[in-house]
């Protein structure tokens, strides 16, 4: 059945792909790091805002092409978007290390709308996404072209189902994001709001997973499109217009919306643990899928 190519596979191809993610994260952590650290300890990580931001981007695109090849090579034809998967789960470092977002209006005071760089971050880290995505399926084609072949009556059913897939994942993501970042402030009388949102990193972490888990999977699940990647870049896009509305309805100095949870997330957090939990829920989708065809056959 064509949708076995997708999954994982046995126990010997899920340690190869953790030999994959430990390479890309080390990079991360002992090249990309040194290249993106913030100008203070614990201070917020942006390639637009860091010390080597020249340097920056051109390492990236080494590490990224040098993990996409690596993936290829060592997991093969087990799933076409599997590079995607270690690519974020090397961003996944950098959110991980980075501090909050909001401090970033304080170490950059003047410089600027912090979330139109923030907007042109996203957009340039989910290029670099949609590259490795493409680098991937070529050296698949070229590798194990049998095993990447996809049925043509399923590209064709399933090329009406892009644009719904879209956008049910990016309103599922949308919604969680806000859901999860709610914090629970209780005042002096004890009475209970719902209105202020958490700038806590791991709160901010464990939303974008969450949002790219739970909205790949409600759209794949729903639609079941040709190309995933409709569903799983949402979340990054829903980001990028998210820094759009707040660099255009808030304040001059780049303050965000009052009760807008957007502006605690940084352009790494979509792009790193979001896509990453897209992936996952991508795998979780497939094999729904492989389980629901065996039961009917």
């Amino acid at each position: 059945m064509a949708v076995t190519v997708y999954m994982l596979g046995d126990l010997r191809t899920r340690l190869r792909l953790a030999v994959v993610v430990a390479i890309t994260a080390a990079g991360f952590y002992w090249i990309i790091w040194y290249a993106v650290q913030p100008n203070v300890f614990d201070g917020p990580v942006s390639f637009l805002y860091s010390q080597a931001k020249v340097l920056s981007w051109p390492l990236l695109l080494i590490i990224a092409a040098i993990s996409t090849v690596l993936t290829v090579l060592i997991c093969r034809r087990r799933l076409p978007d599997l590079p995607v998967l270690v690519f974020a789960a090397g961003l996944c470092v950098l959110s991980v290390r980075s501090g909050p977002a909001v401090w970033v209006r304080w170490y950059h005071d003047g410089s600027g709308n912090i979330y139109l760089k923030f907007a042109l971050e996203t957009l340039l880290l989910t290029a670099v996404l949609w590259g490795v995505h493409r680098l991937g399926k070529l050296l698949l084609a070229r590798l194990a072209p049998t095993g990447h072949k996809v049925e043509q009556s399923k590209m064709k059913s399933g090329a009406a189902s892009f644009l719904p897939a879209f956008g049910l994942a990016g309103l599922v993501a949308f919604v969680v994001v806000f859901l999860v970042t709610t914090t629970v402030r209780t005042n002096i009388a004890g009475i209970r709001t719902y209105t202020v949102y958490s700038s806590e990193r791991g709160q901010i972490i464990f939303a974008a997973l969450a949002a790219g888990f739970l909205s790949t999977l409600a759209g794949h699940q729903s639609f079941r499109p040709s190309k995933s990647i409709s569903c799983w870049l949402a979340l990054p896009l829903v980001g990028m217009a998210g820094y759009l509305i707040l660099a255009g309805f808030g304040s001059p100095a780049g303050e965000p919306l009052p009760n807008s949870p957007l502006g605690n997330f940084l352009p790494i957090d979509f792009v790193g643990p979001g896509v990453l939990g897209g992936m996952l829920g991508l795998l979780l989708s497939h094999k729904l899928f492989r389980n629901r065809d065996t039961e009917e056959s």
